[in-house]
């Protein structure tokens, strides 16, 4: 069932989520660690029937049995079946506020029916991106590029997206100022919900 919530304006109750959208180890993770330490934003969580990877922050998701979460009553969003193994975010929990996410773009589609979305799409050389998965230990070479493949069936269509802000991710310091740059005109309204949160 999906439940449609109403937008919010730019005004002092806006309603935002970021959504970060890249392929597999583009740095998207370092991003909405950045965003939500240097911001403030509130990270709006997927649920997932995976197991944690080596070096994986156990907070990345919510960790979830396969059986749970198909027999869950709640309502689920922007789902995604990948090898058998679910993503999800569960609708109750959309931030109230200004708030940051990883999806995909189909993911990020579905969300934008339910709030108002400021989406980034975040690109990063093939080659940078395995020696990062290699490193932290998440798939083989062949694991990798079948993911690649499988995703790239969705995010090909970002680039026919116009309401899509497109940045590389090279050096990190670069990166971080192509971000500021795209969450500048929003700093007045995350000031005004950070100040909220802090209110009893």
């Amino acid at each position: 069932m999906f439940i449609y919530r109403q937008a919010g304006g730019r005004g002092d109750d806006m309603q935002l989520l970021i959504c970060l959208m890249g392929y597999q180890c583009s740095g998207i993770k370092n991003i909405e660690n950045y965003l939500i330490t240097e911001y403030g934003l509130e990270k709006y969580k997927s649920f997932t029937t995976r197991k944690r990877y080596p070096k994986e922050d156990p907070q990345a998701y919510h960790f979830v049995n396969h059986d749970s979460l198909l027999k869950s009553e709640k309502d689920f969003i922007a789902i995604r079946n990948i090898e058998n193994k679910l993503y999800g975010k569960l609708i109750d929990d959309l931030p109230e506020n200004i708030s940051v996410c990883i999806v995909d773009y189909l993911g990020y589609r579905d969300l934008s029916k339910h709030i108002e979305t400021l989406p980034i799409f975040v690109e990063r050389p093939l080659c940078d991106r395995f020696d990062v998965c290699e490193y932290r230990g998440i798939t083989n070479k062949e694991d990798f590029l079948f993911r690649d493949k499988l995703d790239s069936y969705q995010f090909d269509l970002v680039h026919e997206d116009e309401d899509v802000s497109r940045i590389t991710f090279g050096d990190f310091s670069d990166t971080l100022i192509a971000i500021d740059d795209i969450i500048f005109p929003y700093i007045k309204n995350i000031e005004l919900s950070n100040k909220k949160k802090k209110t009893p």
